[in-house]
């Protein structure tokens, strides 16, 4: 440690008044806090309205983002019907190119509406995954009511 003369200590003495201010200055005011934690509460609702917007821009209009769209499900009758997530439909144009269906997976597998499912041939139109005989077999064993598919 170097030893303090006197003609040091005046140096010291400035320094340490030095440092204080520095620390007082640095030290944050209510009024200031109260400030930041406004101005960061303000910038956080402005990303969460940008989110949703985006979030928004991407939803669901038409029967091909339908089928494209995440958690989707297609109703197998003609014409095809497409349900969203939030159960809003969409009906495959009349006319149009047909989108494949989706295969269906025995994890996805839900019961049909009605205890028939219309396997008829439909020209040009995909063959329902409904129709395979996983699904009819599946079908059968777990939903009342089923009858079987109408060829």
């Amino acid at each position: 440690m170097p030893k303090v003369t006197k003609k040091s200590a005046p140096k010291i003495a400035k320094a340490k008044q030095d440092t204080a201010q520095i620390n007082n200055d640095l030290v944050l005011s209510p009024q200031t806090l109260r400030g930041l934690l406004i101005a960061s509460a303000i910038v956080v609702i402005i990303i969460l309205i940008i989110s949703l917007t985006s979030l928004r821009s991407q939803s669901v209009n038409t029967y091909e983002e339908c089928v494209k769209a995440s958690g989707s499900r297609m109703m197998m009758m003609y014409p095809p019907i497409c349900v969203t997530r939030d159960g809003r439909q969409f009906t495959m144009p009349t006319g149009a190119t047909p989108t494949p269906f989706p295969t269906l997976d025995s994890r996805n597998y839900t019961c049909p509406p009605s205890g028939y499912i219309d396997c008829m041939p439909a020209g040009g139109l995909p063959q329902s995954p409904q129709c395979d005989s996983t699904y009819l077999e599946w079908a059968q064993n777990n939903c009342p009511g089923f009858e079987g598919p109408i060829y």
